[in-house]
């Protein structure tokens, strides 16, 4: 009877014992085995360069790394294909966990419209510098004749192209600039009745030379120009470097030694 009692006793010890190192044995495999490879948990992988691929190339080198991915942004760059990735985060090289979704910003297909500025008039330098600020490119550079080196005209795809059109994004301009020269022949300048200040810009930033004469008796207002010559009565054409002789109106004799030189009281 006692050894029957005894025997029992030890079965269900040795079936208790068999149960709690089967539930052992469960939860060290849940802990050890399964859940680790059901969420990764240690590992990580090297973040790929995908810059310059396509989404789908990058699609397919992510998938690799058993990496996604998402377009967060998109920008236009004019020698870029379109969809074109051009920058990714977190960058490559980076280790994350598998699973993890990386950001794209890739290339757009359609330029956004910008104001076309105001270049005429501007050196080269600061009309590329303000293309350059507005998200437009300098283009073909061509010269005609004229006194000074700045922009003539500007222009866009063959033709003349003003202030605030609306330009593709990252579109050439192409800009005509004067040669600093000007034309060797062109037609004779009427400046009488302007003051001789004036006259005296215009003539010398056409590269003619300046005679001044006075005239005592004229009631034209000081300082005016009454009489030029050449004259441009007949449109005629005047060279480069040639010498223009102006009279002007006075009352007084100039002050100036160099001046009363040149000075010539003119009757009627």
């Amino acid at each position: 009877m006692n050894t029957t009692k005894a025997k029992a006793i030890r079965d269900v010890l040795i079936h208790l014992f068999l149960i709690g190192c089967l539930l052992v044995g469960l939860f060290l495999a849940f802990f050890l085995v399964y859940l680790p490879r059901t969420t990764h948990h240690g590992e990580a992988v090297a973040v790929p360069d995908i810059k310059g691929k396509t989404l789908d190339e990058a699609q397919d080198f992510l998938s690799r790394y058993n990496l996604e991915y998402e377009v967060s942004d998109s920008t236009y760059v004019p020698e870029a294909k379109p969809l074109t990735v051009l920058s990714q985060f977190p960058d490559s090289g980076t280790r994350v966990k598998e699973d993890r979704k990386i950001f794209l910003t890739v290339a757009a297909y359609n330029p956004p419209e910008v104001e076309m500025p105001d270049l005429v008039n501007l050196s080269l330098r600061n009309a590329e510098t303000l293309l350059k600020s507005v998200g437009l490119q300098l283009g073909e550079l061509t010269k005609e004749p004229a006194f000074n080196t700045n922009v003539i005209r500007q222009e866009y795809q063959g033709k003349p192209v003003t202030k605030k059109t609306r330009l593709p994004k990252g579109s050439k301009v192409d800009l005509v600039l004067g040669d600093g020269v000007g034309p060797v022949e062109f037609e004779i300048p009427i400046i009488v009745g302007k003051l001789r200040e004036d006259a005296e810009i215009l003539l010398r930033g056409q590269g003619l030379r300046l005679k001044t004469r006075y005239d005592y008796n004229s009631k034209e207002p000081e300082g005016t120009i009454i009489k030029q010559e050449p004259d441009s009565n007949n449109g005629g054409m005047i060279r480069r470097g040639a010498t223009m002789t102006i009279w002007v109106a006075a009352r007084k004799a100039p002050q100036t030694d160099s001046a009363a030189a040149d000075a010539t009281s003119v009757g009627p």
